[in-house]
């Protein structure tokens, strides 16, 4: 994919940002008229050292912003278990992926959203907020482009389904209660997650380029989350937690399912998403009460079981949406928009991909424009 990288204008403008005014806190910017600019920050005591740059764009407009980065002994001395380092943001906490150690040039990307003024800013920082840093970094080949023109190198959406096959739930007596899943649940699950592979690129007419790795982990999982809404389940952030805790790399990945069966656990749900795991990547929580309708799943008879697969991750592209500044429709009102669910909602969800529901006039879906932006290219 080809970007104009941002030369200098007269109407650019910079501002520094400092949590403590360290003057061992350094910054400076380089401008040279035929490939922009070139900044360098550095941080010898613990802090948090940002510098703005801002750019007059179309106003109310969504960007892919990025930026090549190179860092010196960035060490993140605040959040351990989720450092940050030398990064690239554009609003409150919105920051690309970060650089630790040191580090060759690397892309950075964030998604950035201009104002009613059509300001855009774009921050390059040696830690933020929470994340007090030091070292060294160096930003160059600086780009804004309109999310309409991106398009990613690589378009393929990669999911890895996590079978969970090892889970345990305390309740409220103190009592302990296990479950680990047999080969036969596993082979049912990882069938279903295979045939859902399949049927994302049939029933999405070949928008969505989807690959699916199935992961069997069979480190314990007893992490659930109550709320009053859907009893026990594995939140967002907890799911994080037990990727990073048991080595499972998701920075490639675009979505990421769970699926486990846990008997006699107290909730309300088959299926829950439409959060974030880690910087847009989707989260995906499928719970099988049972190991028998789990083993059915996989039959031929069973009633189009990646349906459940679908449904959450087009949550996760509700959100998606959002982020990127799209419109989009409601995924609860197929009723409303003239669909049935005798298919297991088959139908609507395949039209809901190609943006082919035809409402008031119009067509809605997802914008052809998300499936040109996997989250993987911000990780």
């Amino acid at each position: 994919m080809q970007t104009d990288i941002l030369l200098p204008r007269e109407t650019d403008s910079f501002a520094i940002r400092k949590w403590l005014q360290y003057e061992d806190s350094t910054a400076y910017f380089k401008a040279q008229s035929n490939s922009g600019y070139t900044f360098y920050l550095s941080n010898a005591k613990q802090n948090m050292l940002l510098v703005d740059y801002i750019i007059k764009v179309k106003p109310n407009s969504t960007f892919i912003l990025s930026a090549d980065c190179k860092t010196n002994e960035v060490v993140d001395h605040e959040s351990p278990t989720s450092p940050l380092g030398a990064n690239l943001s554009s609003g409150n906490y919105n920051n690309s992926k970060g650089l630790l150690g040191t580090a060759d040039w690397t892309t950075l990307r964030v998604i950035g959203k201009s104002d009613e003024q059509g300001n855009l800013c774009i921050t390059f920082g040696i830690g933020y907020y929470c994340h007090v840093s030091t070292g060294e970094a160096w930003f160059k080949n600086v780009c804004a482009t309109p999310i309409e023109e991106f398009e990613a190198e690589d378009k393929t959406w990669r999911f890895l389904g996590i079978i969970l096959a090892n889970t345990s739930f305390k309740d409220k007596q103190g009592g302990e209660k296990k479950h680990k899943m047999s080969n036969e649940e596993i082979s049912a699950a990882t069938k279903v997650l295979k045939q859902t592979e399949k049927d994302y690129k049939t029933d999405s007419n070949g928008l969505l380029d989807a690959q699916i790795d199935v992961l069997v982990s069979y480190a314990k999982m007893d992490c659930y989350t109550h709320s009053d809404a859907f009893g026990y389940s594995l939140s967002h952030e907890s799911a994080y937690e037990y990727c990073l805790n048991n080595h499972i790399d998701i920075s490639e990945y675009d979505h990421v399912s769970f699926v486990m069966c846990q008997p006699e656990l107290p909730h309300t749900y088959f299926g829950l998403g439409g959060c974030f795991i880690k910087n847009y990547i989707g989260h995906t929580n499928v719970l099988y009460h049972e190991a028998e309708p789990l083993i059915y799943s996989a039959k031929p008879e069973a009633l189009w079981s990646p349906g459940i697969y679908f449904h959450e991750f087009l949550h996760a592209i509700e959100s998606y949406s959002n982020a990127l500044g799209l419109e989009h429709p409601v995924l609860h009102n197929g009723e409303g928009y003239g669909y049935s669910e005798a298919d297991g909602w088959r139908k609507y969800y395949s039209d809901f991909l190609q943006n082919k529901i035809y409402h008031e006039g119009r067509y809605i879906g997802v914008n052809p424009i998300v499936w040109k932006i996997p989250p993987h290219i911000f990780n």
